[in-house]
């Protein structure tokens, strides 16, 4: 027996004229970027293996092109930071995969896009938890909060 759809095609058609997602740029946390980045690092190393050519080969090594640049910088990790440079790395280990083409997985290259890609997660989650551990005291973004720090540094 074939399953019915959970919306009529109408209702569907009702519910996106006025589904709004909200104003909030997102992700809104690191927990977020950490899921947007395993989601999208899952993607790429899909597209490498099957077909590179669908990925923009001479941007993938620049971080700056990548969403995740802009979302770093809007959540206080600018490009200077520890994670800035550790998401710059990743994209070059990235740009040094693609030149292999559909045989890359079984290069040191690869390896080396793993571990810094591994390298990245890790401590996106390290400063996910130091963010979790901050903000049980004081409710303040992270930018507010070294605002704060700087007025009340004790000379």
């Amino acid at each position: 027996m074939p399953s019915r759809p959970p919306l009529s095609f109408e209702k569907l058609q009702s519910f996106l004229r006025t589904f709004s997602r909200g104003k909030a740029d997102h992700p809104q946390t690191l927990f977020g970027f950490y899921a947007g980045t395993m989601v999208s690092h899952s993607a790429i190393c899909k597209m490498l293996l099957i077909n590179p050519a669908e990925l923009n080969l001479n941007a993938l090594p620049n971080a700056r092109h990548c969403r995740g640049f802009g979302v770093l910088e809007r959540l206080g990790y600018p490009e200077a930071s520890q994670l800035g440079q550790l998401h710059q790395a990743y994209h070059y280990a990235l740009g040094k995969v693609a030149n292999h083409g559909v045989g890359a997985m079984n290069t040191q290259e690869w390896k080396d896009m793993e571990a810094a890609f591994k390298e990245f997660m890790a401590t996106v989650q390290l400063a996910w938890h130091e963010d979790q551990r901050d903000s049980m005291h004081v409710h303040l973004t992270r930018k507010e909060s070294r605002e704060a720090s700087r007025l009340f540094k004790k000379p």
